[in-house]
């Protein structure tokens, strides 16, 4: 799920790339997924996501879903995550980060296996991908 937050798409990406590269993994299809808020939108994230990845050196198949919602971004995520492996980005979290990683898992119970993905920001990703 790209949030296009910080480097946890980019590394998100190289994450993907590692596992697809993998013997268990080899088969594995990537689907990048975004939420969006409206039509307008969704075509300009599809064109950015499309361009970041014609930029990046990681050969790997991907499909892109844009998904304009209509219901809030957790029933979203809930709903469109039907992989074996979901990675999702995370924001650094505050003050109290038991509570914020209780709240991630509990808004992605119906997920399945999900890895959380919290890129350190001092380490330019997309310079590793571009």
């Amino acid at each position: 799920w790209w949030g296009g937050l910080q480097n946890n798409g980019s590394l998100m990406i190289i994450t993907a790339y590692l596992l697809k590269y993998s013997f268990q993994w080899r088969n594995a299809e990537i689907i990048i997924k975004m939420v969006v808020k409206s039509e307008e939108a969704k075509e300009e994230s599809e064109a950015n996501l499309k361009r970041i990845l014609e930029d990046i050196r990681v050969p790997f198949g991907h499909e892109i879903q844009v998904i304009n919602k209509n219901q809030t971004f957790w029933d979203v995520i809930n709903q469109k995550s039907n992989a074996d492996l979901t990675l999702m980005g995370m924001a650094a979290p505050a003050e109290n980060f038991h509570e914020y990683y209780h709240n991630l898992v509990e808004r992605t119970n119906a997920v399945g296996t999900v890895a959380f993905i919290l890129a350190a920001q001092e380490i330019d990703f997309k310079k590793v991908l571009t």
